[in-house]
């Protein structure tokens, strides 16, 4: 019987070099929409790749002068602080009970939740769309 070593070289460097490879995959988008809001738009718009250009910050005064964005970022932190309470507001409570004095239904309840987890995001936006357009 073999003995697979696990401290092979293949192990200790490929899984991080494998992490670190997917991590840039997934913020590299990132990444470019920080690096585009620094360059002017004519910089912004041309096809050739351009990572040394002169940094400014129009892009973000124009926004801040031009929009009502302390108003909109205002809105977005008192909706989720709201939400984020309220979660917690009922959902401490549910789980106390559920865990300390459990009942028939607790176990019903808790596998639909897990359900609902399992859904695909566009089968409970779908819906929900359509409501709003009444």
């Amino acid at each position: 019987m073999a003995i697979v070593s696990t401290n092979s070289n293949i192990s200790r460097y490929g899984r991080p070099v494998l992490a670190w490879g997917v991590a840039l995959l997934f913020f590299f988008p990132i990444f470019w929409m920080v690096l585009t809001s620094f360059k002017t738009d004519a910089d912004a718009v041309k096809p050739e790749f351009l990572i040394w250009f002169k940094p400014t910050l129009d892009n973000y005064l124009n926004l801040t002068e031009n929009y009502d964005y302390w108003r909109f970022a205002t809105n977005s932190v008192i909706t989720s602080v709201c939400a984020t309470l309220f979660t917690l507001v009922v959902g401490i409570p549910a789980a106390y009970a559920m865990a300390f004095n459990p009942s028939r239904a607790t176990k019903d309840i808790l596998m639909w939740m897990l359900s609902t987890k399992m859904l695909p995001a566009a089968a409970v936006l779908y819906p929900m769309i359509f409501l709003a357009k009444g």
